[in-house]
């Protein structure tokens, strides 16, 4: 089965790059080809942290300098190491190339801002994971889920377990349909 995602870059083995475009993604749905999706970029701990800091920014537009500002101010704090300006652009770009912060040139610097939510994040790896581990089969993905609510939060577990058994049980109301007039 062939499978495409917008926007998806690919580098061929001959060093070019191939990227979908939007009119080839319609093209595709024409002829009934299935679209996946993208897969969640793998994240390393330092782009994780710069992420959550562009989502509880009071600003959301940021630059280099910015984040290392905001984040030396949460350093002196835990007393952490700094991070350099340079480091931060690499993060920076890295984000931007998998489509997670968007840009825009403003004098010499580049001016970031976060392109999804933290629950985007979220949903999107939770959809890699059922794909990935129960090939689309939402029962272990709820059921696992569960047990790790459970294990951190035994209240909000039951709280949740209620919504769900809740939202299954029809209720014992029989209607009656009303007779339709004719005129």
């Amino acid at each position: 089965m062939l499978t495409v995602s917008l926007g998806t870059t690919w580098n061929t083995d001959k060093g070019s790059v191939l990227t979908i475009s939007k009119r080839a993604t319609q093209f595709a749905t024409f002829l009934g080809i299935k679209q996946k999706p993208p897969r969640m970029p793998a994240l390393g701990s330092r782009e994780l942290g710069v992420l959550e800091l562009f989502w509880t920014a009071e600003q959301p537009a940021l630059s280099a300098l910015d984040v290392q500002d905001v984040m030396q101010q949460g350093q002196t704090q835990s007393h952490t190491n700094a991070i350099s300006v340079n480091t931060l652009q690499s993060t920076l770009e890295r984000l931007h190339r998998k489509e997670l912060l968007h840009r825009e040139k403003s004098g010499r610097a580049f001016i970031y801002r976060a392109a999804c939510s933290k629950k985007d994040i979220i949903q999107r790896l939770l959809h890699d994971i059922a794909e990935d581990m129960t090939d689309g089969d939402m029962a272990p993905m709820i059921s696992g889920f569960m047990e790790y609510v459970g294990s951190q939060d035994p209240a909000l577990s039951s709280r949740l377990g209620e919504v769900l058994q809740g939202s299954t049980e029809q209720p014992d109301v029989v209607t009656k349909a009303k007779p339709i007039k004719h005129d």
